[in-house]
């Protein structure tokens, strides 16, 4: 089936895509299904009797399904026990059993769990003495069946136990091979994919759920389309996808880049089940997933006329009638009754706080194809609720489509309006305002206490600004998806760490404490020469 590039998505309504509905334990993912909210265990995967307890907790706050790392054979006997013991208490949470690097593993774990997570970076060489310019057929070919004759085993295995597995590709950790044709792009993340699917295709396997995930917004929401798009137009069908920021980070920064990021999608008709990614207790991503859920319940209560996306939904492209003297984002905070910061160079566009997602660009259409400025002038003199302002705007700011952002709002909330527009701008990759910091939520791979140290790294840092910062629990996401941050610790055991800068590894199993004041060391030195 040939499809138009648009045909699936609407700008200004809401059209679900529709995907194979599949199982995941005794809870079903996809199809008319409604949208799944799940979470993921930071406990030590042995400690049986601590997971279990999280578990429950988190299953009573209104997670639908768990998943937990299993990073060593050895945690796959805490595994069995842990799905005894919640049958034991009548607890009927689906789990997911994480697994990188050591494809048995995953082999092990599942017969006893409703679900396997695997990357497929996992299943190939990705140490650094492997990247190549270059690979001939050959060695092209060799690897392909290097992936297909290990993943094999684990697709017969959940065949026989009917257990799910969701081919999870974060971005920055996929073969060199791919990455040598495409880049570290959208592109790559789906024909990773893809070569997983076409095994699980001629196995006959399709209890199968996808995800692509990117601590970066614009890299996420453009990866999950172009994986709609590319199986409709190739396969006509469309396998059921988990929708999530990975390392989204933390407090207000986290909630309002997962907001961005997952809002958009789901109110594309994109997603099925959902994570928030937050720094810390997994606890705090139930209501910020539910939130989410919610804005999309609200917002398509009513019915808009549907209209094809203006621009190219699969890659970043900033309106091209626009002149050359518009070259960064403008945005500002406002009391009522001030003189209006725009000039007639400008379109100029009134909005509410709290409107409508589709009502808001069904209005905005007809103006985005001239070339002036379009700014917006959002009123918040009536609210001092965020979510629906930081997935309207921040979508609109992600993709490039407006050219400004102020907020009008009374004294007494001036100040948290402009922290939220900051955050806004920040998270939506438009304007970098302050430091970006990237971390992730933990696991029971993270041997450290990383809310503390990001905690500590952001507040001795918050005096800096331009800097991209992460705090990395461990090996499997961390060098990959901070390959673009300044600076950067990555947990490299039980309270050790590696340092990177820009990328490069520079220092390796620190003591936390030493990794943190080495990385602070090199920011101020950094921010200290660049101001001089």
């Amino acid at each position: 089936m040939l499809l138009n590039h648009h045909s699936f998505l609407s700008f200004t309504t809401y059209r679900r895509v529709r995907t194979k509905q599949i199982n995941v334990g005794n809870v079903s993912i996809g199809g008319s299904a409604p949208i799944r909210i799940q979470t993921m265990t930071n406990t030590a995967t042995t400690n049986v009797n601590e997971t279990f307890h999280q578990i429950k907790l988190l299953y009573e706050s209104g997670a639908e399904l768990v998943r937990i790392a299993v990073p060593s054979l050895s945690n796959v006997e805490a595994i069995r026990q842990i799905m005894l013991r919640l049958k034991q208490e009548n607890i009927s949470i689906p789990v997911i059993a994480d697994v990188h690097f050591n494809p048995i593993i995953a082999e092990r774990v599942a017969p006893f769990v409703s679900k396997v997570r695997i990357n497929p970076g996992n299943y190939v060489n990705r140490s650094i003495s492997q990247q190549k310019k270059e690979y001939s057929p050959c060695e092209i070919e060799s690897e392909k069946e290097q992936i297909r004759s290990k993943f094999i085993p684990l697709i017969k295995i959940c065949k026989q136990y009917g257990t799910a597995i969701r081919i999870g590709i974060n971005f920055a950790s996929l073969p060199w091979r791919i990455v040598n044709e495409y880049g570290n792009t959208p592109k790559a993340m789906i024909a990773s994919a893809l070569e997983f699917f076409e095994i699980c295709r001629s196995e006959n396997f399709q209890q199968l759920i996808f995800s692509f995930k990117a601590s970066d917004v614009r890299q996420t929401i453009y990866a999950n389309r172009l994986y709609v798009k590319e199986m409709l137009e190739h396969y006509d069908e469309v396998y059921p996808l988990h929708v999530g920021i990975t390392e989204a980070g933390m407090d207000l920064e986290g909630t309002i880049k997962s907001i961005i990021g997952i809002g958009t999608l789901l109110h594309d008709g994109i997603g099925d089940t959902i994570r928030v990614s937050l720094t810390g207790n997994p606890i705090k991503e139930i209501p910020v997933a539910t939130n989410i859920i919610k804005l999309l319940q609200h917002n398509t209560h009513q019915k808009f006329l549907s209209q094809p996306y203006f621009h190219n939904p699969f890659t970043y492209d900033k309106r091209k009638k626009l002149p050359d003297s518009v070259t960064s984002i403008r945005w500002g905070v406002c009391l009522a009754g001030e003189p209006l910061p725009f000039n007639n160079s400008e379109e100029v566009f009134f909005v509410h706080a709290d409107e409508n997602y589709y009502a808001l660009r069904s209005r905005l259409l007809p103006l985005l194809n001239n070339s002036k400025p379009i700014m917006f002038l959002v009123n918040a003199t009536q609210t001092n609720h965020y979510e629906a302002f930081a997935l309207n705007i921040g979508n609109l700011l992600a993709e490039g489509l407006i050219e400004g952002v102020y907020v009008q709002t009374n004294e007494e909330n001036r100040e948290y309006w402009h922290q939220i527009l900051q955050t806004v701008l920040q998270e939506s990759g438009a304007y970098r305002v302050s430091n970006e910091y990237i971390s992730c939520p933990s696991c029971a791979r993270t041997l450290f206490d990383i809310e503390t140290v990001a905690k500590q790294v952001k507040d001795a840092t918050k005096h800096i600004k331009g800097y991209k910062i992460a705090v990395m629990g461990c090996i499997v996401n961390g060098p990959g998806e901070m390959h673009d941050a300044d600076f950067g610790i990555v947990g490299a055991g039980q309270n050790k760490a590696n340092l990177y800068k820009q990328g490069k590894l520079i220092a390796q199993n620190l003591l936390i404490s030493d990794a943190i004041e080495q990385m602070l060391q090199l920011i101020y030195e950094n921010s200290h020469r660049s101001h001089r």
